[in-house]
């Protein structure tokens, strides 16, 4: 008896993700990073939000909350780290939907099923479920709002509700998305704008055409207040607490500039951990003071900038060099990453590694650049619209914000998600191949 793809094909390759994820964490260690497990053993412990300063125990924002509350959650009824490799299988497979809805909504059935069936077998997603890192559901989240976004089912109370939820929970858990949903409510904005003008006298009168996103500003206006009240508690903790309105703590950005500066001097292996370690033990990496002695931050900030500006002028090559790097490693490094990290490219080819070579060149070519270029092209074979556009204003957000930074594959992972029914559309409809 024939089976209907349409019909149980999503469920087949949700199924299949979860066990594919279920494997990974079966059969790999669940690794601790980034201190979120700290937090937690301090929140457990009845410390609150806080991590080691110079011997002491002290509240801290350098982390957004959601995350380690999670973890603390699942720790409290008794999880294991095991428990939580799980229960983040299960998120990330649940992150196959949102992409088969997106292309479902925009190129139909056949192209939803393989956009999911690329997120179900996206290696670094695999990967990251086996990770105490909140890279799985925050592409989750996101995956979430631009789904609804696109098809339009956030126009309704419940459904803007449900965005809000998401988006102040994006936030939550990585403080860099507050930028990404900012451009995103204005480009929605601009939609709205655009509509109004295409339907009124002016529309008539340049022939402007009708776009397929539905625009509600009331809807639009009721996430946002939901989403702002979301981030409120935290930001007043932070700012009663640590003196900080912020979402978390601002020396961060100084940390990512001060690691593409170290990298493009070429004078640290580890590009400013031991930085790293002194802002988040609240030492001044410069000299003895503590960081919250009045003028220390901006100093350490002005140092930095001064650098940034001094190597600009007198090594402007260089910084173009490193500055390519950051795309290289966002969208070529990040798709094998984790089997590739060992060895770079260039020492496979002096040592005349074939095997490492090769290897490096599958997971190069076949898991980044061309899904990039398959991304591309579906984006030309769709026609550029506001809804294609939309998929790609993470991407292009995050690689405009990391490109003077120190780049990192993990800040490229929801893209994935949303390039995917882009890359399906190539592939969904047989009579693209067939034109002259």
């Amino acid at each position: 008896m024939k089976i209907s793809l349409n019909r149980y094909g999503l469920w087949f390759i949700l199924a299949f993700a979860l066990i594919v994820r279920l494997v990974w964490i079966a059969t790999h260690d669940v690794k601790d990073f980034d201190e979120y497990w700290e937090i937690v053993t301090h929140l457990m412990a009845g410390r609150g939000f806080a991590l080691p300063e110079d011997g002491r125990v002290a509240a801290t924002n350098i982390r957004v909350p959601l995350y380690p509350l999670l973890l603390a959650a699942i720790s409290w009824l008794g999880g294991s780290w095991k428990v939580i490799g799980v229960l983040q299988a299960v998120v990330s497979a649940a992150t196959c939907w949102w992409a088969y809805g997106i292309g479902r909504h925009l190129f139909g059935a056949r192209a939803g099923l393989l956009a999911a069936l690329l997120v179900a077998c996206d290696f670094p997603l695999i990967v990251m479920t086996g990770w105490l890192l909140t890279e799985t559901l925050y592409v989750f989240l996101l995956g979430g709002i631009v789904y609804w976004v696109i098809t339009g089912a956030w126009q309704t109370t419940r459904g803007a509700v449900l965005i809000g939820l998401f988006a102040g929970a994006a936030c939550l858990t990585r403080s860099e998305a507050w930028l990404y949903l900012v451009l995103l409510f204005i480009a929605v904005l601009i939609r709205w704008i655009y509509g109004k003008a295409a339907r009124g006298g002016v529309g008539q009168v340049l022939n402007l055409p009708h776009s397929a996103l539905a625009v509600s500003s009331r809807k639009t206006l009721l996430a946002f207040v939901i989403a702002a009240l979301c981030v409120t508690p935290w930001l007043l903790r932070n700012h009663l607490v640590l003196g900080q309105t912020a979402m978390s703590e601002p020396m961060l950005l100084d940390f990512n500039l001060y690691r593409g500066l170290t990298d493009i001097r070429g004078d640290s292996k580890d590009y400013g951990f031991d930085f790293y370690l002194a802002l988040r033990r609240n030492r001044s990496f410069f000299d003895a003071q503590r960081l919250e002695a009045p003028g220390v931050r901006a100093d350490i900030r002005s140092r930095i900038v001064s650098e940034w500006q001094q190597l600009i002028r007198t090594q402007p090559l260089r910084v173009l060099q490193k500055r390519l790097y950051n795309l290289y490693v966002l969208w070529i490094y990040r798709g094998g990453f984790y089997v590739t990290e060992s060895i770079g490219i260039s020492d496979a080819w002096r040592n005349n590694n074939v095997t490492d070579l090769l290897r490096k060149a599958f997971f190069y070519l076949g898991l980044s650049v061309l899904p990039l270029s398959l991304a591309l092209l579906g984006t030309w074979r769709a026609g550029l619209s506001i809804n294609l556009a939309l998929l790609w204003l993470y991407p292009l957000t995050i690689t405009v914000l990391m490109i003077p930074l120190w780049a990192d594959y993990r800040y490229c992972l929801p893209a994935h998600v949303m390039l995917a029914p882009l890359i399906s559309c190539v592939f969904a409809f047989p009579s693209f191949w067939s034109r002259a």
